[in-house]
């Protein structure tokens, strides 16, 4: 550990973990630096392979709208909108399709040849368009128990009754509490998968999900016997999803470490973390502190042996196009002396030596002196 780096209490394997382990900010602001520098490094060297690309796409569409300007076209544009108005579209749609239609017209194109009548044209004017539209949501909503508030917003717009369209507001109103149940129920199934230990899609913050559940209970959305749940059981499912999170955490620190990636001391605070709302110690996950430390271990000497590679110019065969440019960013911003240097400060926090990852003092000092001549 770096002389100026406050230790954290260890957490042994009877001991409560603690609620809460900061993150050393200086730390966090030095990572945050590099990783925003990267990122604007990355996307410049995306926008200035892409540019050709670009401006070859934009004379494309220039070509497009220059055709698209045609008699011809504004006939094909027309007819396209005739095809759309009549499967229903939004009114913002509708007034656009009837722009089309309306320049055909003043192009000198008939009816007949947009292959349509001025009856129907008046009839998409006076909201026929919306009425197949509302149709469909309504299908749909009655099919999927979604939520109605897009059919609501068009009726509120067209200042139409719910009668209009085939329906009334006591069924738009079950509809919508249909929906909400089917909604929370998958919240409620979420949080047991969790407990279960599958976090696959569901983050990593169990409390969320419980909050959303109490709320919807709270402002009268549905109640837990909809749910088919109570608080007794959301009181039992946290902490055992919490406890399947600190052994997500702890196996990914391991990978990580395994692959050659430093994990720094301070990020086994997130483990604690997720300890301490299971309400458990290091034990129940069959871990030690020696664990940790031996995880750490093995991570910085994984990370010497990574940056030793780098530093001899040997580059892995299974990188990718983007991995390769990000790779060439950052061995132009971290001169070999200061990789040499890393090499063996990480050794020294590992307690290990240059002999464990195959080099030598002579070695580094070669290498490192490689940039200055």
């Amino acid at each position: 550990m770096d002389p100026d780096e406050k230790p954290s209490e260890p957490l042994d394997a009877g001991k409560q973990a603690p609620e809460h382990t900061p993150l050393p900010t200086e730390k966090q602001g030095i990572l945050a630096g590099i990783g925003a520098w990267l990122h604007e490094r990355y996307h410049a060297l995306m926008a200035q392979r892409l540019k050709g690309k670009l401006r070859q796409a934009y004379a494309q569409v220039l070509e497009e709208i220059d055709h698209s300007r045609s008699p011809g076209g504004i006939l094909r544009h027309a007819r396209g909108s005739l095809d759309e108005l009549r499967m229903g579209v939004t009114t913002f749609s509708t007034n656009l399709a009837l722009k089309n239609i309306n320049a055909a017209l003043e192009c000198g194109w008939t009816y007949a040849d947009l292959g349509t009548t001025q009856e129907e044209v008046i009839g998409f004017r006076n909201g026929a368009s919306q009425i197949t539209y509302a149709a469909s949501l309504l299908g749909q909503y009655r099919k999927k128990k979604q939520e109605t508030f897009r059919l609501r917003e068009l009726l509120e717009e067209m200042h139409w009754e719910p009668k209009t369209v085939g329906t009334t507001v006591e069924e738009l109103d079950g509809i919508d509490r249909a929906s909400f149940v089917a909604l929370y129920r998958n919240t409620v199934a979420t949080l047991r998968a969790m407990a279960e230990g599958d976090l696959r899609t569901s983050g990593d913050n169990p409390d969320e999900f419980s909050q959303r559940i109490c709320n919807a209970v709270h402002d009268g959305i549905v109640t837990f016997q909809d749910l088919g749940t109570s608080l007794e059981e959301l009181a039992d499912l946290l902490p055992r999803a919490w406890l399947q999170i600190a052994r997500k955490r702890w196996e990914f620190f391991r990978c990580e470490a395994e692959e050659g990636n430093m994990v720094f001391s301070d990020t086994f605070a997130i483990l604690y973390e997720a300890l301490g709302k299971a309400k458990k110690t290091l034990a129940d996950i069959g871990v030690t502190e020696q664990d940790l430390a031996a995880c750490r271990r093995t991570g910085l000497i994984g990370k010497a042996r990574k940056t030793l590679a780098s530093l001899r110019g040997e580059e892995p065969q299974d990188l990718s196009k983007d991995q390769r440019e990000i790779r060439l960013l950052l061995q132009s911003v971290i001169k070999k002396p200061d990789q040499a240097r890393r090499i063996r400060e990480m050794l020294q926090k590992a307690g290990a030596t240059l002999e464990e990852i195959g080099t030598s003092d002579k070695e580094l000092d070669r290498l490192a002196g490689d940039s200055e001549q």
